[in-house]
């Protein structure tokens, strides 16, 4: 496996995708949200946007609009086919949370706090729903 020097990444691994990807994206849901739809069961999807996007896109206002777009495309493919997509990029920056909270300083997963920010988000949006 090759893993790229992060220093190296121009962009956020959220933003290096193409046509062909979200394809693949959308026959991937379809399947999902048809199986879904015939076993009566609701599906919900988000994006975990990631400490490189939060810190890319609040640099460039370019890059925080590419990131909105992929994330309109996303919801329309689920919300297409009978699917929610929540948005907990929105969510973050609606509330004005540091992102830089959500994260372990010494890695990039979510830390424990950023979690339970996480499962407040999707709790309140399943509740409503």
């Amino acid at each position: 496996m090759c893993i790229r020097d992060r220093e190296s990444l121009d962009r956020p691994g959220e933003l290096t995708y193409d046509e062909n990807d979200l394809k693949i994206i959308e026959t991937d849901l379809h399947q999902i949200l048809s199986t879904a739809g015939e076993n009566n069961a609701n599906v919900y999807m988000m994006n975990l946007p990631s400490r490189d996007l939060f810190n890319s896109t609040g640099k460039s206002p370019v890059m925080s609009e590419e990131y909105k777009m992929l994330e309109k495309n996303l919801s329309n493919i689920v919300s297409g086919q009978g699917g929610v997509y929540l948005s907990f990029y929105d969510y973050i920056i609606e509330q004005k949370i540091d992102p830089d909270i959500l994260f372990f300083t010494c890695d990039p997963h979510y830390s424990n706090y950023g979690v339970s920010i996480l499962t407040d988000f999707i709790y309140s949006q399943y509740k409503n729903d």
